[in-house]
């Protein structure tokens, strides 16, 4: 009897169903793995990003608190008692360094000579975070007509700038400070505002008297480094009594210029739009 020959066409199409697929199969994988690759480096661009950003950040604040630590340890050398707080950027001069009588803007005589000592600090270091700018119409030789009370800064040697500290300052703040004791009518100030806005323009104006290089320090703005303010009682050191003569104080604080990258854009309010 003569066998019936089975056709092989189904079995030949059932192999090439299985061979397309495989075939898809292992294209899709190729893309996904192209895909992920993509992504991974993608990633790893933007978490180098990332990081860049953070150190540039980081480092205004690590500038800051070696300009602290430096001027800290500079009027320690010259027998000036200062607090740093560096979370805050501040210096701050303590009772036993510069004091005020009640109700008035000038600081004890006795203390005048440690301003002469801050100033000759400040424009030794302030120079290499900052820019500085020659005049020519100003006494840059603070001896010729510096007040008896202005005396010079003893150091080892003359201040080194520390190339690794990035940054430059965008503030020197002079900032005063008052107890809540009221000012009583009479004592030429409306309010203690006016108080402690009195005594940090004072004592900007006697460092500059005593080194006029300070007049001549300015930011990258081109805008002068050193400025004054007042808060009243509002910032007291002394919380569970505010009248303490403690808070009568000049704090200095250091606002750094930060990065570009890291400001927020402006918004122009008519419009919503970012510029």
């Amino acid at each position: 009897m003569r066998r019936r020959k089975h056709s092989q066409y189904p079995q030949e199409s059932t192999n090439d169903f299985w061979i397309s697929a495989s075939d898809l199969m292992a294209g899709l994988i190729f893309v996904f793995l192209i895909i992920l690759t993509i992504f991974s480096i993608q990633f790893k661009k933007e978490q180098n990003s990332f990081v860049l950003a953070k150190a540039e950040l980081q480092s205004p604040a690590k500038t800051r608190l070696h300009i602290l630590q430096d001027l800290k340890e500079i009027l320690k050398k010259n027998g000036l008692e200062v607090e740093t707080l560096p979370e805050y950027g501040i210096l701050r001069l303590t009772e036993k360094t510069l004091s005020f009588p009640a109700a008035r803007a000038v600081p004890i005589p006795e203390k005048l000579g440690n301003l002469g000592k801050l100033a000759k600090a400040l424009t030794s270091i302030l120079p290499c975070y900052s820019k500085f700018i020659k005049d020519s119409d100003s006494a840059l030789d603070s001896t010729q007509s510096a007040p008896e009370w202005c005396q010079p800064l003893e150091l080892e040697q003359e201040y080194q700038c520390r190339p690794e500290f990035k940054g430059s300052i965008e503030t020197v703040m002079i900032e005063g400070h008052t107890d809540a004791t009221a000012v009583k009518a009479g004592a030429g100030y409306r309010d203690n505002l006016a108080l402690s806005a009195a005594r940090a323009t004072t004592v900007l104006r006697l460092l500059r008297n005593c080194d006029a290089r300070l007049s001549n320090l300015y930011n990258n703005k081109g805008q002068p480094l050193v400025g004054a303010s007042g808060y009243s009682y509002l910032r007291p050191i002394i919380n569970n009594d505010t009248r303490d003569t403690r808070n009568r104080r000049i704090d200095i604080r250091l606002m750094m210029d930060l990065p570009d990258n890291a400001l927020e854009p402006a918004i122009d309010p008519l419009t919503l739009k970012v510029n």
